[in-house]
């Protein structure tokens, strides 16, 4: 079978496994209606039919798994009293996120704005996984959503493309981004914390309607599973180990 439609589909449960509780024998390989996708050396998650869940319960692997928790975008802060703008023009310091990845895990990022692009207009997204996007290639070790590098981006921006990858359907994760790693704007008397940082960004895909109906989360809010936050982290991880850049990321979720 192929992991990426149990990953996307509400037809199989999510368990989040810890990896110091090794799964039953049988469970290599794995049974039918189960896959598994690794998230980090001390965690996995298996996505399993609700047929075989809510069926032949014998069938099922007994061990300390835990089904994921829902999160939300929190509310939006105002930095004035941060001092940002001290630490940025202090004449020793001058930290302004050179050599630095921030990467953040929300509802997307509006790529043509140009607060997110160079002086050249070549964008300063590192990369992007859209967790929601199916048709390109998910990142190495990963088994759905599209990744798209720097360079993939700069070619749909000079083609004009009217629909670009991760687009952000709220604002909630545009809005942070510009935040913590806008570019300066003189006229406009504005600056993000670190305007001269490479930005990664993750789009998270909405949770599963079984989890939604499980936590009882109303109509129309924003969810995201656990198990696609954990996905995530571990994507900047390895993207910061790609590069060979420190990495500071953003959860804006609770």
């Amino acid at each position: 079978m192929i992991c990426q439609n149990a990953i996307l589909s509400d037809e199989y449960m999510d368990y989040i496994w810890k990896a110091d509780v090794n799964p039953p024998a049988e469970m290599d390989p794995l049974p039918y209606g189960v896959c598994a996708q690794y998230i980090s050396p001390s965690f996995s998650v298996y996505y399993i039919s609700r047929k075989e869940v809510f069926g032949n319960r014998t069938s099922l692997p007994i061990g300390d798994y835990a089904l994921p928790w829902c999160y939300t975008q929190l509310n939006t802060e105002s930095l004035e009293t941060t001092k940002i703008l001290q630490v940025q023009n202090q004449p020793t310091l001058k930290l302004r996120g050179q050599g630095v990845i921030l990467g953040f895990l929300d509802s997307g990022i509006e790529l043509k704005q140009m607060t997110f692009r160079k002086a050249d207009g070549k964008t300063r997204v590192l990369e992007l996984w859209d967790q929601t996007d199916q048709s390109g290639r998910s990142p190495e070790g990963f088994q759905y959503g599209s990744v798209y590098t720097s360079e993939d981006i700069d070619k749909l921006l000079a083609e004009e493309q009217e629909v670009l990858p991760g687009k952000d359907e709220n604002g909630h994760g545009t809005f942070l981004a510009s935040i913590a790693a806008g570019n300066r704007d003189e006229r406009a008397g504005f600056s993000g914390a670190a305007p001269q940082a490479s930005i990664a960004m993750v789009k998270l895909k909405p949770a599963k309607q079984y989890l939604r109906d499980f936590y009882l989360i109303q109509d129309g809010a924003e969810a995201y599973q656990e198990n696609d936050i954990m996905m995530g982290v571990s994507y900047l991880y390895f993207l910061a180990r790609k590069y060979s850049m420190p990495l500071v990321v953003c959860i804006p979720l609770g």
